[in-house]
C-alpha cells in the first residue's frame, strides 16, 4: 500500500503534474502513440505532444513531437506501458473543484491527480475511506478511463460510507479491465523487486 500518490518512482513526473496541472492517464502495452495527443516519457523526462508519426508492421519508426517548452525534434522510442503516460491538460482547474457529492463525474486519472493535487495522503482522516480507491495497488483502484461520481456522508469532519459509482453513460465503453488488473499486478511487482534492490545496495 502506498503512503502517498506517486505517479513515478524518481518524482519527475509529479513536478509536471504541480507546476503544469496536467492529469496523467496510464498506458497500456496495447497502447501506441496518436497523432495531436500529449504525453509523458520518464525517458525523456519531458511532456509532448505527437505532430505526424510512423508505424510499420506494428512498431514505431519516427516521431515528430514539440515539447510543452517548444522544442522540437524527432523521436523513435515507443510508449513504454511501465514508465509512460499519456497527458491531459487540467483546462477546467478540477484541482479547485469540490470533487466529492458533485453532479458531474470525473475520470479515475481526474479522481487520483484531485488528491495528489490537494496532498491528500493515507494519514489524511478526514478523507480516509477514498484511498482505497486512489492506492496504486489496491484492487479497488479506479480504471484511469472510466468515470465515476464520488459520494459519501461528512460526520465530524470525516466523509463516511464511501463510494464511488461508474458514470457508464459518460464513459469509454472500450476499456480493457483485464489489462487494468493485470497492468497493476505488474507495476506491484516492479516496485517490490525496485525496493528489494534498495535495500540489497543499503546491506553492500
Amino acid at each position: 500500500m502506498n503512503k502517498t500518490i506517486l505517479y513515478t518512482n524518481n518524482g519527475s513526473l509529479e513536478k509536471h503534474v504541480r507546476s503544469k496541472k496536467v492529469i496523467p492517464y496510464i498506458v497500456y502495452p496495447t497502447d501506441v502513440y496518436k497523432k495531436n495527443k500529449w504525453y509523458f516519457s520518464l525517458f525523456y523526462n519531458m511532456i509532448f505532444k505527437i505532430l505526424d508519426l510512423e508505424y510499420k508492421n506494428g512498431q514505431l519508426e519516427s516521431a515528430y513531437i514539440v515539447s510543452d517548452n517548444s522544442n522540437y525534434c524527432f523521436i523513435c522510442t515507443d510508449l513504454d506501458s511501465n514508465e509512460d503516460y499519456s497527458i491531459s491538460r487540467d483546462r477546467r482547474s478540477i484541482y479547485k473543484m469540490d470533487i466529492i457529492n458533485n453532479e458531474e463525474s470525473f475520470t479515475g486519472a481526474e479522481i487520483v491527480y484531485w488528491f495528489f493535487m490537494n496532498d491528500i495522503d493515507i494519514f489524511n482522516e478526514k478523507y480516509s475511506g477514498f484511498w482505497k480507491f486512489v492506492d496504486r495497488y489496491s484492487k479497488d483502484r479506479v480504471i484511469d478511463r472510466q468515470r465515476y461520481f464520488l459520494r459519501a456522508k461528512l460526520l465530524d469532519d470525516k466523509y463516511i460510507d464511501c463510494k464511488l459509482i461508474k458514470d457508464f453513460y459518460n464513459s469509454n465503453t472500450n476499456i480493457d479491465h483485464n489489462y487494468t488488473n493485470e497492468y497493476m499486478e505488474m507495476l506491484k511487482e516492479k516496485d517490490m523487486n525496485r525496493i528489494r534492490k534498495l535495500h540489497e545496495k543499503d546491506h553492500l
